[in-house]
């Protein structure tokens, strides 16, 4: 299997938990002798969680400050869950965020939540060096 077949293996076994894509992956990887192969995943699966999550808090600070942490960080696995990252670069990943508390039915109550998230995505892209010359 080669590279790219790989990564998509992983990323099927660990986004969408897809146990045919387990079972092929276990194949190419070793597993510590006490975990199962999904076990092993479980691993790598909260370890891309916690850091998105660290991610999308880093981006989003005074989104956090406002519904507090332990709600952000709860906000943060359903945003992960439904845009996983597909760049290899962080500081691109979140991009959806503020659109997708404008649909998030627990935030209906903050409705200036989504236009907070908008400031603080555009502040991280300059502070990031994006090339806005386009």
């Amino acid at each position: 299997m080669d590279a790219i077949g790989l990564q998509n293996l992983f990323y099927r076994a660990v986004y969408e938990r897809d146990s045919s894509s387990i079972e092929e992956l276990s194949k190419h990887i070793k597993a510590p002798q006490n975990l199962t192969a999904e076990e092993s995943l479980a691993v790598y699966r909260g370890n891309v969680i916690g850091n998105l999550s660290k991610t999308l808090m880093s981006t989003y600070p005074v989104c956090c400050q406002l519904v507090g942490e332990k709600f952000f960080e709860a906000t943060a696995v359903k945003y992960i869950d439904r845009f996983p990252c597909l760049s290899p670069d962080l500081g691109d990943y979140g991009e959806q965020f503020p659109d997708f508390l404008a649909n998030f039915e627990p935030v209906a109550n903050l409705p200036y939540l989504p236009d907070v998230a908008r400031l603080e995505w555009h502040w991280h892209r300059v502070f990031c060096g994006e090339d806005t010359r386009g």
